[in-house]
């Protein structure tokens, strides 16, 4: 790095970072009876196979750019932000935040 030309990038790509919405995620954690965190592999199939894996994460962010997933808050009072982020009981483990100001 950094990238002086274009390069193909032999061998298969792995699945990089997914992005799957709360709900499909808490259901398939819900329908495992030992409390366990749900490997790639358990999760694919939670969610009806590996075509289902959500969107990679510059789909995503196109989505949410065309206003096609997401929240839009008007101030950072907002019930939902303040439950979010300040009536947990534990670390946030895994979340991402993506901020993007409008004009």
């Amino acid at each position: 790095m950094p990238v002086t030309s274009y390069t193909v990038i032999e061998g298969t790509r792995g699945v990089g970072t997914r992005i799957i919405p709360a709900k499909e995620v808490h259901q398939v954690i819900a329908s495992d009876k030992r409390g366990r965190s749900p490997s790639l592999k358990a999760l694919a199939a939670g969610l009806g196979g590996p075509s289902k894996l959500g969107w990679s994460l510059e789909d995503f962010v196109s989505e949410l750019l065309l206003c096609h997933e997401g929240s839009a808050f008007d101030s950072l009072s907002d019930n939902r932000i303040q439950n979010l982020f300040n009536r947990r009981t534990g670390a946030i483990a895994a979340a991402i935040a993506i901020t993007i100001e409008g004009p």
